[in-house]
């Protein structure tokens, strides 16, 4: 899921003491018949806001991740992270659009590993499909993303 060697650990408190534009995303996680997925499993990891994901960054040596961690969605099957915005990965050009990773689980579902890119990013390719428009809000973004699990 994370690559060799990779898994996310927990960070609780982490985005407090991050520095960046702070983001929440929230939605829904459904199967193929629009029923909610009480219980659903969202594990997310990104980089900061200057492109790293952690020590290392860009070597062999690197620990994923500064920003990572796990939701589980409600009996209404709604999910709500609190982040920042990530930036594009630094040392790269032209950088692929600054994402979150987000691999989404449920015993009654297959499991679906995505990136969630930004519309606003110039980075970003005409045929992305994950896309996550963003809306200011007092005291940072905002965006909705809905989550569909085909079954078993």
């Amino acid at each position: 899921m994370l690559g060799p060697g990779m898994s996310v650990e927990p960070s609780a408190n982490l985005v407090a003491k991050t520095q960046g534009q702070p983001l929440r995303i929230a939605g829904v996680v459904t199967d193929r018949r629009c029923r909610p997925l009480s219980g659903a499993t969202l594990e997310l990891w990104q980089t900061n806001a200057d492109g790293e994901y952690g020590p290392g960054h860009g070597t062999p040596e690197m620990r994923c991740c500064y920003l990572q961690g796990a939701v589980q969605t409600d009996a209404a099957g709604r999910y709500e992270v609190e982040t920042i915005k990530p930036g594009p990965y630094k040392g790269e050009a032209p950088p692929p659009p600054a994402h979150i990773h987000v691999w989404v689980a449920h015993p009654n579902a297959q499991s679906l590993s995505t990136e969630l890119d930004f519309a606003d990013d110039p980075y970003l390719p005409a045929d992305a499909t994950s896309v996550l428009t963003l809306h200011e809000v007092p005291g940072g973004l905002s965006g909705t993303f809905d989550f569909v699990l085909t079954d078993r």
